[in-house]
């Protein structure tokens, strides 16, 4: 829900996972200068004039506000950068797998609702969860705000996407009465337990109790319930693998053998160098709908790792 940042034209969504991996970049000694004021008030008139915001609050909320530099070094220092065996002990790890398992039996009612409903594994879900905040122990530290108007208004090629999340900050924060200043979330704006930004939150955000809003934030039952709802309207398939490791050697194979494994799946592959040789895997069509939650193949090979190991299924 992050990862190597891809266009917002691309498949990414979700910029949260970055949020437990211990890449850190030293704060700016130097308090940055305030925002282009001729920035900020282009961005605070289309929101008054699209969204009917009050001018005045947002001149008050957006006073004093300045870029991070921390942001900016962590986005383009992403963890996806690094090569497959690192990242996967970083995300792969007894303790995570551990955590995982009894996060699923404290959660094993809701967990069979959605897969009933959805077809989504719980330990996929738990992956992802386990992944994004690790469990909902680290939904981040960095103020939203703060970190959404630093790549909507001082990150030259990724202004348009991030002011467009900016805006939807600010209208999820208006629509379910939070406080658009305290909230924290990863150095991309990635909010809550799910990691989601914020328009996929106002999007794809459910409520596992009927009656209530969705709180991604504090409630386990409602991140569950709303990866769960991602995922089946980009297309899950219940019963369907997500990937298939090749054995020593597949990087030379045609495509007709690699068809002959599973004829009616179709896989594709992939392999990723390491060292003198290459790991290799057949990718089906979920793979793909979790490349849409995070538009990378490391993130998807480690939520499907941490899963099929959370489940028993070894690697």
């Amino acid at each position: 829900m992050s990862r190597t940042f891809r266009s917002p034209l691309g498949a990414l969504l979700l910029l949260g996972s970055l949020a437990l991996v211990p890449l850190h970049a030293a704060p700016s000694p130097v308090r940055a200068p305030p925002f282009p004021q001729a920035t900020l008030q282009r961005f605070i008139n289309r929101m008054v004039e699209r969204h009917h915001f009050a001018r005045g609050a947002l001149t008050r909320l957006f006073r004093g506000a300045h870029p991070l530099g921390r942001v900016l070094a962590l986005i383009h220092a992403p963890a996806e950068s690094l090569p497959w065996s690192t990242y996967r002990r970083i995300l792969i790890t007894r303790a995570r797998i551990a955590d995982g398992r009894r996060w699923m039996h404290a959660h094993a009612q809701v967990l069979a609702r959605v897969r009933a409903t959805t077809g989504v594994p719980a330990s996929v879900l738990a992956a992802i969860v386990g992944v994004e905040s690790d469990y909902g122990h680290n939904i981040g530290s960095i103020p939203a705000l703060d970190s959404l108007a630093t790549l909507a208004f001082d990150d030259p090629g990724r202004e348009p996407f991030f002011a467009h999340q900016l805006a939807l900050y600010l209208v999820l924060c208006r629509r379910y009465g939070l406080d658009a200043k305290r909230i924290v979330g990863s150095y991309a704006g990635a909010l809550g337990i799910p990691q989601f930004l914020p328009g996929t939150y106002l999007r794809y955000a459910v409520s596992a109790r009927p009656g209530h809003a969705p709180d991604l934030f504090n409630s386990s039952d409602d991140a569950i319930a709303s990866i769960a709802h991602y995922l089946a309207l980009h297309g899950w398939r219940r019963g369907e693998p997500v990937v298939r490791a090749l054995p020593p050697g597949a990087l030379s194979w045609p495509a007709a053998r690699l068809q002959a494994l599973d004829p009616p799946l179709h896989g594709e592959r992939i392999c990723l160098p390491v060292r003198a040789h290459h790991d290799c895997w057949l990718t089906y069509h979920n793979f793909r709908v979790l490349m849409t939650y995070n538009a990378s193949w490391l993130y998807v090979l480690a939520v499907d790792t941490l899963a099929r190991r959370m489940a028993g299924h070894g690697s």
